[in-house]
């Protein structure tokens, strides 16, 4: 995956109103206002109202920053570093100025040359230097990590990186991102301090908030390489994604290998050549060679499919940029559209019909606003049918689809001690997005207080398991898993409880289930036909599903 690069800090210069104001702006400048001076320079910096003329821009520039003015210091730091259009120095322009008005042809045609296009000398980083300290010093933001990228990367003063890390530092500290960023490379690749990655983190997190695109990539990477955080491809995908949906190509990229591998985010070879598409139009080379081979791997019919996405997506991101408020910050992109959204929280569930019905816990969709489930043939949409609160149950159904099932047996036959299992997605952020199994007993009859409703199971359970099937011997659904005991237990007891975890019984959920099977669901296995325990998960996991919530 590509990494981030260290960003220069330009600021971008105010503009000032209409034409009308001009004169009054020519008349204060010409008396020695200096803010009057600087908007001025934006003028002709701008061609706002006038014809963009960028040796007038320094001229106006100059007179305010010898004032003092620190906005027209860095703007002017900024044309000397970025730009090739301006005259190294007025001495030059005086000397053309003198040796065109004594006749010489050559001056008189650059002169012309230079104030028909607004060009002048190529850059001078030695000036740009000078002016970017003078508001530096002033504790301009902008201007100090401008000079710690002079400094960084050894444009008009000598190369070093101990004087890049004051600049910026100084300027980061103040809330500017990019100096943020930039002191997270000095922390993460050691330069002109001691390697420390957590320190990396801490400042391209304070930059990736801000929206800064740069330092997403970087927050991104050190979660997907476990860099100064817990490896966590889940938090990785987000930050490529916020940076993506900025037009990143490297993020686009990094998202396109996300969704082709289900590294973060459920498999989706259809999305993940949907976002190599969008990157290699960028030009992004690593794009433009896995598109190639993401193509010949999913064939021509999914190929024209993700065509069709990238053309989706690229409009929902159009959309959300014309509708974002003019204050709202960059990194709001990640809320654009439902189609690239991070969800809120996931659990399981487990396929009882073969028209698609699921059967889950309650509060894994409680305040959900939408649902993605991935299943064995994809990812699918799905719809709240019925949601039971006192017993924690609710029964979804996906929009579209013939499903394998699991049936749901009484729970009447169910004995203390029996072998149980179940088969889910727990912490996917951490542990991924396949299946995960886990086996136990039947540890008590009752749940918590002796609640005749629930089963005690000594099966292993995380955050993301909840809405699990409980799943017999047989490979019957005979329970709901839906709660541990935690760290409130711990407290009361003074002990962390071992396996001790709670599923409703399968006779609460076939009340509910009541209007929804019947000739569409399986009959329960009643344990004649023997199976092994891993042919009982190999028969049992098509039938089990991710939910995500959002």
């Amino acid at each position: 995956m590509k990494k981030g690069v260290l960003i220069l800090c330009f600021a971008l210069v105010a503009s000032l109103g209409p034409a009308s104001g001009r004169e009054q702006l020519e008349k204060a400048a010409a008396q020695g206002n200096a803010e009057a001076q600087f908007n001025l320079g934006n003028l002709y910096a701008n061609g706002e109202g006038v014809p963009k003329n960028l040796t007038k821009a320094t001229e106006w520039y100059r007179k305010a920053a010898d004032q003092g003015h620190i906005q027209a210091q860095n703007s002017l730091g900024r044309l000397y570093a970025n730009s090739d259009a301006i005259p190294k120095s007025l001495a030059e322009r005086h000397q053309l100025d003198k040796a065109a008005t004594q006749g010489d042809a050559t001056a008189k045609y650059s002169l012309r040359d230079k104030y028909a296009k607004g060009d002048g000398a190529p850059k001078d980083w030695a000036k740009a230097v000078e002016w970017y300290r003078k508001a530096a010093e002033q504790g301009d933001a902008s201007a100090q990590c401008s000079l710690g990228w002079m400094y960084a990367n050894g444009n008009g003063v000598p190369k070093d990186w101990a004087k890049a890390v004051e600049w910026y530092r100084k300027a980061a500290e103040q809330g500017h991102a990019s100096a943020q960023n930039n002191l997270g490379v000095a922390y993460d690749e050691a330069k002109g301090l001691p390697k420390d990655s957590a320190k990396a983190v801490e400042w391209y997190r304070k930059a990736a908030e801000q929206g800064n695109i740069s330092a997403q990539v970087n927050l991104g990477l050190m979660y997907d390489e476990g860099r100064g955080v817990p490896k966590n491809f889940m938090a990785a995908t987000k930050w490529f994604r916020k940076a993506a949906e900025q037009g990143d190509a490297s993020a686009q990229n990094n998202l396109g290998v996300a969704y082709g591998n289900g590294r973060g985010v459920p498999k989706d070879e259809i999305e993940g050549l949907a976002w190599f598409n969008i990157a290699a139009a960028s030009g992004d080379a690593g794009a433009v060679k896995n598109r190639g081979i993401m193509e010949a791997r999913v064939g021509r019919q999914l190929t024209l499919a993700a065509q069709q996405r990238s053309k989706q997506i690229l409009k929902e991101l159009e959309v959300a940029k014309q509708s974002r408020p003019p204050t709202q910050p960059n990194d709001s992109a990640a809320k654009i559209s439902p189609a690239t959204e991070t969800p809120k929280g996931s659990g399981t569930g487990a396929i009882i019909s073969s028209e698609g019905h699921v059967l889950t816990a309650a509060h894994v969709v409680a305040g959900a606003k939408r649902l993605k489930i991935l299943t064995s043939q994809g990812i699918k949409t799905a719809k709240i049918l019925r949601v039971d609160e006192a017993n924690d149950l609710a029964v979804l159904k996906l929009v579209d689809g013939t499903f394998s099932a699991l049936p749901v047996a009484p729970s009447r036959k169910v004995r203390l001690g029996q072998t149980v299992a179940t088969i889910g997605f727990p912490n996917v952020d951490i542990q991924g997005f396949s299946p995960k199994v886990t086996k136990g007993e039947i540890s008590s009859l009752n749940g918590i207080g002796d609640d005749p409703r629930a089963w005690q199971i000594s099966v292993p359970v995380q955050p993301g398991n909840s809405g699990g099937a409980l799943l017999d011997e047989s490979g019957n659904v005979i329970g709901v898993v839906v709660s541990k005991l935690g760290l409130k237990a711990a407290r009361a007891t003074g002990d962390i409880p071992q396996n001790v975890n709670y599923a409703v019984k399968s006779t609460y959920a076939l009340a509910l289930l009541e209007p929804y099977l019947g000739a569409n669901a399986p009959e329960p296995n009643d344990g004649t036909r023997k199976l092994s325990f891993e042919d009982m998960v190999a028969k049992a996991q098509p039938s089990v599903v991710l939910i995500l919530v959002y």
